[in-house]
């Protein structure tokens, strides 16, 4: 869930923007009143000048609180913005292309937010360390920043530090030093490298004195070694979000390198109490035996490029989980009834597969052939659910004769070529709400969803023949499936939208869905197109 916007309306924004007129500024620093800078307090700048500077603000009634530069073309702020503007609380330069930071911030000693992100700042003076009061500090998308400062270990109050995406090789030692940090996103690993105050990287037992951390990014979990690994989280009674990960491999690994990955991640088991878990790039061939026993709290999991596992986790098991990705599990080439996985919770008397999931994404899925939730006898057959409508007494283990996915409201599959056809018992998920399918040029047919109720979204499936049976659906959208022959069984279809290379091809099968629709409704079916050629975001 992204918390950083909000949308307000326009009414309240203009009653909002009136009642503080006299206190904040947006605009050029030459549009402000004089006889309102005693009572400003927050400022916007945007400028076009060489140098970033505020020269009508320089005056002892000024006590800007927070300064945010947007939209600046300038390499250079002036200094005198951190010796003449001492009260600052918040200062945002994200964005801009300034390159270094004047020593005179050490000045700022009321400082709460420093907000460098997507800046070419390339040193971070080591008087920063003066900052004592700073709590977030912001340095994420910095592709010029290689070195942090040793004094970065001072900042006693320091709750956040945002390094993701930013190629820094050189770390001071001492980081847990900072035992008010509870938000550390990009946190790299690594060892010493006989310095006595810098190292490539951090030591994970250095994370052992964070107690109060929140939210946490690991990254370069290969550098670590699996003794470092244990017990480390068993005291992390606030971590809410956790992302581990793995640097990006071209190759696969060699049986070594996925045993020692294998060991480390075995090691890391998450607290009980984590609700957001990311796993990235994770190149063992087995899964963490406690991806299934030690999450019941989870709900948020991303499954990210994990290259080698040939069989996804039985993942049914996790009692609170709402949301799924998968993304990129290369080795895999079917999904079976192992997925839903044994001894699954209870829904009232009723064991249930994902018994809350409600947003369900599988994507870049490129060897993935065949989605099958019904299990195989021992002479090889299927027990087809939906063939037989009363469970058996086979045991818990029965998984192919349960119910599953009670609560999926949208399901994606994205970029998956070789999936030949949805699973049948698709067609019980009485909660689907939204159905999108791009990529899967294999796929011949989507049918029977009886319950899907809002709209169905179908891109780049070369093989697509027939879309039939969808009687709640109000919304299709169809693009880049040259072979459609049959569209029909829509009874409650609203709103046909096709892109322009695809209505050339639909005379026939369009005529006989506009006359199905006029027999039900007694007028005509409402239809948009597009041109292809743009960008479709589904």
């Amino acid at each position: 869930m992204d918390y950083s916007k909000c949308r307000m309306h326009n009414l309240f924004w203009h009653l909002a923007r009136h009642i503080s007129r006299k206190e904040c500024f947006s605009g050029d620093s030459k549009m402000v009143e004089f006889q309102h800078i005693s009572n400003l307090r927050r400022i916007t700048l945007i400028t076009k000048k060489d140098m970033v500077v505020l020269p009508n603000l320089y005056t002892g009634k000024v006590k800007i609180r927070t300064l945010i530069l947007s939209n600046i073309i300038s390499a250079r702020v002036d200094s005198a913005i951190f010796v003449k503007l001492p009260h600052l609380r918040v200062l945002d330069l994200s964005g801009s292309p300034i390159q270094q930071i004047p020593a005179d911030v050490k000045c700022l000693i009321h400082l709460r937010l420093l907000n460098l992100d997507r800046t070419d700042i390339a040193c971070i003076p080591e008087c920063i360390g003066s900052l004592t009061n700073l709590q977030i500090l912001n340095l994420q998308e910095c592709y010029a920043l290689f070195t942090l400062p040793m004094r970065l270990t001072c900042l006693c109050n320091l709750r956040r530090l945002g390094l993701s995406r930013t190629p820094i090789t050189q770390f001071p030692k001492g980081i847990g030093r900072l035992t008010f940090l509870n938000d550390l996103e990009g946190f790299p690993l690594g060892h010493d490298c006989g310095n006595d105050k810098m190292q490539n990287g951090w030591d994970l037992r250095e994370l052992e004195g964070l107690l109060l951390v929140k939210k946490l990014d690991i990254i370069k979990l290969e550098r670590t070694i699996p003794c470092c690994a244990e017990s480390l989280f068993i005291h992390k009674h606030h971590l809410k979000i956790l992302s581990m990960r793995c640097t990006e491999r071209q190759f696969h690994p060699s049986r070594e390198e996925a045993d020692w990955i294998e060991g480390v991640f075995e090691e890391l088991v998450p607290p009980r109490n984590l609700e957001d878990l990311s796993i990235i790039g994770f190149f063992g061939r087995r899964y963490s035996s406690w991806l299934i026993s030690h999450l019941p709290s989870v709900k948020f999991l991303k499954l990210v490029y994990c290259i080698c596992w040939e069989q996804l986790p039985p993942l049914g098991q996790l009692p609170n989980m709402t949301f799924l990705k998968i993304k990129g599990a290369f080795s895999v080439n079917k999904i079976g009834h192992e997925f839903l996985g044994g001894g699954l919770p209870a829904v009232g008397s009723k064991m249930v597969a994902f018994p809350k999931l409600e947003v369900l994404i599988i994507e870049h899925m490129p060897y993935w052939e065949e989605w099958s939730l019904v299990e195989e006898n021992k002479e090889g057959k299927r027990d087809d659910a939906d063939s037989c409508h009363t469970v058996k007494e086979r045991g818990p283990t029965r998984t192919g004769m349960l119910p599953f996915l009670p609560c999926l409201q949208r399901l994606e599959l994205l970029e998956c070529p070789k999936l030949r056809a949805l699973p049948q018992q698709l067609a019980e998920t009485t909660s689907l709400n939204q159905l999108l399918i791009r990529g899967a040029n294999s796929l011949k047919v989507v049918k029977n969803l009886p319950y899907i109720s809002g709209e169905l979204r179908i891109d780049t499936c070369r093989s697509l023949k027939r879309v039939s049976n969808l009687p709640l659906l109000r919304c299709l959208y169809i693009s880049g499936c040259p072979a459609l022959r049959v569209v029909d069984k829509f009874g409650n279809l609203q709103l046909l939208g096709l892109s322009k290379h695809i209505l050339d091809r639909s005379s026939l099968w369009l005529s006989d869905l506009q006359h199905e629709y006029r027999q039900l409704q007694g007028k005509d079916l409402r239809i948009i197109t597009w041109d292809p050629t743009l960008v479709i975001k589904l």
